[in-house]
Protein backbone atom coordinates (compact mmCIF):
# COMPACT_ATOMS: atom_id res chain seq x y z
CA UNK A 1 0.00 0.00 0.00
CA UNK A 2 2.91 2.50 0.86
CA UNK A 3 4.13 1.96 -2.63
CA UNK A 4 1.15 2.34 -4.03
CA UNK A 5 0.64 5.79 -2.53
CA UNK A 6 4.02 6.68 -3.02
CA UNK A 7 3.90 6.44 -7.29
CA UNK A 8 0.40 7.91 -7.15
CA UNK A 9 1.78 10.78 -5.14
CA UNK A 10 5.23 11.27 -7.11
CA UNK A 11 2.78 11.00 -10.73
CA UNK A 12 0.48 13.78 -8.86
CA UNK A 13 3.76 15.98 -8.10
CA UNK A 14 5.02 16.13 -11.53
CA UNK A 15 1.80 16.46 -13.54
CA UNK A 16 -1.26 18.67 -13.83
CA UNK A 17 -4.70 17.76 -15.04
CA UNK A 18 -5.60 18.98 -18.83
CA UNK A 19 -8.06 17.58 -21.43
CA UNK A 20 -7.45 15.13 -24.88
CA UNK A 21 -9.67 14.55 -27.44
CA UNK A 22 -9.42 13.89 -31.15
CA UNK A 23 -12.17 14.16 -33.86
CA UNK A 24 -14.37 16.74 -32.90
CA UNK A 25 -16.62 17.66 -35.51
CA UNK A 26 -16.79 21.35 -35.26
CA UNK A 27 -13.75 22.12 -33.64
CA UNK A 28 -11.22 20.51 -35.48
CA UNK A 29 -8.22 19.11 -34.19
CA UNK A 30 -7.76 20.00 -30.36
CA UNK A 31 -3.96 20.11 -28.76
CA UNK A 32 -3.17 19.22 -25.30
CA UNK A 33 -1.75 23.10 -24.26
CA UNK A 34 -3.94 23.77 -21.45
CA UNK A 35 -4.91 22.36 -18.28
CA UNK A 36 -8.60 20.99 -18.44
CA UNK A 37 -10.83 18.20 -18.27
CA UNK A 38 -12.22 16.28 -21.76
CA UNK A 39 -16.31 15.32 -21.97
CA UNK A 40 -17.33 13.78 -24.86
CA UNK A 41 -20.35 12.85 -26.63
CA UNK A 42 -20.74 9.32 -25.53
CA UNK A 43 -20.34 10.67 -21.82
CA UNK A 44 -16.59 9.64 -21.22
CA UNK A 45 -13.97 11.96 -19.22
CA UNK A 46 -10.44 12.26 -20.27
CA UNK A 47 -7.64 13.99 -18.84
CA UNK A 48 -4.10 15.01 -19.43
CA UNK A 49 -1.24 15.26 -16.95
CA UNK A 50 0.96 17.91 -18.05
CA UNK A 51 4.22 19.03 -16.13
CA UNK A 52 7.06 21.77 -17.76
CA UNK A 53 10.24 21.79 -16.05
CA UNK A 54 11.73 24.90 -15.29
CA UNK A 55 15.01 23.65 -17.08
CA UNK A 56 15.68 20.27 -19.32
CA UNK A 57 13.99 17.51 -18.33
CA UNK A 58 16.97 14.69 -17.53
CA UNK A 59 15.47 12.47 -14.88
CA UNK A 60 13.17 10.78 -17.86
CA UNK A 61 13.08 9.72 -21.31
CA UNK A 62 10.01 9.06 -22.46
CA UNK A 63 9.83 5.56 -22.25
CA UNK A 64 10.66 6.00 -18.81
CA UNK A 65 8.01 8.14 -17.81
CA UNK A 66 5.49 6.19 -20.32
CA UNK A 67 6.36 3.19 -17.79
CA UNK A 68 6.25 5.24 -14.86
CA UNK A 69 3.01 6.65 -15.52
CA UNK A 70 1.84 2.80 -16.34
CA UNK A 71 2.97 1.51 -13.00
CA UNK A 72 0.57 4.01 -11.31
CA UNK A 73 -1.99 3.29 -13.54
CA UNK A 74 -1.67 -0.51 -12.69
CA UNK A 75 -1.49 -0.39 -8.94
CA UNK A 76 -4.99 1.88 -8.77
CA UNK A 77 -6.73 -0.44 -10.89
CA UNK A 78 -5.86 -3.16 -9.13
CA UNK A 79 -6.31 -1.44 -5.81
CA UNK A 80 -10.20 -1.19 -7.62
CA UNK A 81 -10.72 -4.76 -8.64
CA UNK A 82 -9.24 -4.40 -11.95
CA UNK A 83 -7.03 -5.82 -14.04
CA UNK A 84 -3.56 -4.91 -13.72
CA UNK A 85 -3.08 -3.41 -16.66
CA UNK A 86 -2.23 -0.06 -17.74
CA UNK A 87 -3.99 0.27 -21.46
CA UNK A 88 -7.38 -0.87 -22.45
CA UNK A 89 -7.36 -3.78 -24.83
CA UNK A 90 -10.07 -5.07 -27.51
CA UNK A 91 -12.34 -7.33 -25.81
CA UNK A 92 -11.60 -6.64 -22.42
CA UNK A 93 -13.65 -4.66 -20.02
CA UNK A 94 -12.65 -0.99 -19.95
CA UNK A 95 -9.88 -0.44 -17.18
CA UNK A 96 -11.12 2.13 -14.15
CA UNK A 97 -8.51 3.97 -15.30
CA UNK A 98 -6.14 3.57 -19.03
CA UNK A 99 -2.99 5.55 -20.08
CA UNK A 100 -3.96 6.79 -23.82
CA UNK A 101 -0.86 8.23 -25.03
CA UNK A 102 2.55 10.01 -23.41
CA UNK A 103 5.17 12.23 -24.60
CA UNK A 104 8.54 13.53 -23.60
CA UNK A 105 9.20 17.17 -25.78
CA UNK A 106 12.10 19.43 -24.17
CA UNK A 107 10.69 20.20 -20.86
CA UNK A 108 7.16 19.16 -21.14
CA UNK A 109 5.86 15.53 -20.18
CA UNK A 110 2.20 14.76 -21.23
CA UNK A 111 0.42 11.77 -20.17
CA UNK A 112 -3.10 11.57 -21.58
CA UNK A 113 -5.90 9.33 -19.53
CA UNK A 114 -9.11 7.71 -20.01
CA UNK A 115 -11.60 6.69 -17.41
CA UNK A 116 -14.35 4.26 -17.24
CA UNK A 117 -16.40 6.76 -15.04
CA UNK A 118 -16.73 10.13 -13.65
CA UNK A 119 -15.97 8.39 -10.24
CA UNK A 120 -12.69 7.06 -11.41
CA UNK A 121 -11.66 10.49 -12.77
CA UNK A 122 -12.05 11.72 -9.36
CA UNK A 123 -10.40 8.94 -7.25
CA UNK A 124 -7.04 9.07 -9.57
CA UNK A 125 -6.99 12.63 -9.48
CA UNK A 126 -7.08 12.44 -5.88
CA UNK A 127 -5.12 9.68 -5.13
CA UNK A 128 -1.85 11.28 -7.55
CA UNK A 129 -2.33 14.72 -5.02
CA UNK A 130 -3.31 16.46 -8.36
CA UNK A 131 -4.95 19.77 -7.16
CA UNK A 132 -4.54 21.35 -10.28
CA UNK A 133 -8.46 21.89 -10.68
CA UNK A 134 -10.85 21.54 -7.63
CA UNK A 135 -13.41 19.60 -9.87
CA UNK A 136 -15.38 17.20 -7.89
CA UNK A 137 -19.08 14.94 -7.71
CA UNK A 138 -19.32 15.37 -12.01
CA UNK A 139 -22.16 13.41 -13.49
CA UNK A 140 -22.10 13.19 -17.03
CA UNK A 141 -25.68 11.97 -19.17
CA UNK A 142 -27.32 12.12 -21.51
CA UNK A 143 -30.27 14.72 -21.46
CA UNK A 144 -32.68 12.34 -21.99
CA UNK A 145 -31.70 9.94 -19.53
CA UNK A 146 -33.88 8.79 -15.73
CA UNK A 147 -31.03 10.21 -13.69
CA UNK A 148 -30.53 13.91 -15.86
CA UNK A 149 -33.39 14.99 -13.88
CA UNK A 150 -32.36 14.35 -10.57
CA UNK A 151 -29.00 16.14 -10.87
CA UNK A 152 -29.90 19.35 -12.91
CA UNK A 153 -29.81 22.30 -10.36
CA UNK A 154 -32.09 24.78 -9.54
CA UNK A 155 -30.15 27.45 -11.67
CA UNK A 156 -31.44 29.32 -14.75
CA UNK A 157 -29.55 27.73 -17.88
CA UNK A 158 -28.78 30.25 -20.78
CA UNK A 159 -27.02 30.09 -24.12
CA UNK A 160 -24.13 31.63 -24.68
CA UNK A 161 -26.02 35.17 -26.19
CA UNK A 162 -28.13 35.20 -22.58
CA UNK A 163 -31.18 33.76 -23.98
CA UNK A 164 -32.67 31.39 -21.24
CA UNK A 165 -33.47 27.72 -22.28
CA UNK A 166 -35.86 25.78 -20.49
CA UNK A 167 -34.62 22.47 -18.41
CA UNK A 168 -37.70 20.59 -19.61
CA UNK A 169 -36.80 21.14 -23.41
CA UNK A 170 -33.07 19.71 -21.99
CA UNK A 171 -34.45 16.49 -20.82
CA UNK A 172 -36.18 16.42 -24.12
CA UNK A 173 -33.12 15.75 -26.28
CA UNK A 174 -31.41 12.73 -26.98
CA UNK A 175 -28.35 14.03 -28.69
CA UNK A 176 -27.86 16.44 -25.50
CA UNK A 177 -25.38 15.89 -22.84
CA UNK A 178 -25.73 17.20 -19.58
CA UNK A 179 -22.41 17.49 -17.01
CA UNK A 180 -23.04 18.84 -13.81
CA UNK A 181 -20.47 19.23 -11.21
CA UNK A 182 -18.72 21.78 -8.55
CA UNK A 183 -15.49 23.21 -8.69
CA UNK A 184 -13.53 25.12 -10.45
CA UNK A 185 -11.40 24.12 -13.43
CA UNK A 186 -11.42 23.92 -17.64
CA UNK A 187 -13.96 22.02 -19.03
CA UNK A 188 -14.01 21.30 -22.69
CA UNK A 189 -16.66 19.54 -24.99
CA UNK A 190 -16.63 17.07 -27.86
CA UNK A 191 -20.05 18.77 -29.02
CA UNK A 192 -20.66 22.29 -29.07
CA UNK A 193 -22.35 24.14 -25.82
CA UNK A 194 -25.89 24.41 -26.33
CA UNK A 195 -26.48 26.76 -22.89
CA UNK A 196 -25.20 26.59 -19.04
CA UNK A 197 -25.75 27.93 -15.79
CA UNK A 198 -22.92 28.84 -13.16
CA UNK A 199 -23.43 30.41 -9.38
CA UNK A 200 -19.25 31.12 -10.02
CA UNK A 201 -19.53 34.99 -10.74
CA UNK A 202 -16.16 34.17 -12.68
CA UNK A 203 -16.75 31.38 -14.70
CA UNK A 204 -16.39 32.44 -18.21
CA UNK A 205 -17.30 30.69 -21.76
CA UNK A 206 -14.57 30.93 -23.32
CA UNK A 207 -16.02 29.54 -27.03
CA UNK A 208 -18.13 27.02 -28.55
CA UNK A 209 -16.28 24.11 -26.72
CA UNK A 210 -14.35 25.62 -23.37
CA UNK A 211 -15.93 26.71 -19.97
CA UNK A 212 -13.57 27.77 -17.78
CA UNK A 213 -15.50 27.64 -14.29
CA UNK A 214 -14.98 29.35 -10.70
CA UNK A 215 -15.81 27.82 -7.25
CA UNK A 216 -19.23 27.14 -7.34
CA UNK A 217 -21.88 24.38 -8.89
CA UNK A 218 -22.43 24.60 -13.21
CA UNK A 219 -24.00 22.74 -15.38
CA UNK A 220 -22.68 22.39 -19.04
CA UNK A 221 -25.38 20.79 -22.04
CA UNK A 222 -23.93 20.55 -25.25
CA UNK A 223 -23.94 17.55 -28.68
Amino acid sequence: MKKKRAVLAALGLTAGILLAGCGQKAAGEWKANENSIYLTRDQEVQSALVYTSDKTNDLYTQEGLEEFAEEAVKLYNEANGARAAAVDEEGQEKLPVALKSCSLEDQTGTLVFTYASPVDYEKFAQETGDNTNTIRNLFLAKGTDAETAEHMPDMTLTKKNGKAVEQEKVLKEDDYVVAVFEGAGTIRTEGRIVCMASNASDTVQRDDFTVVTGEGQHCIVFK
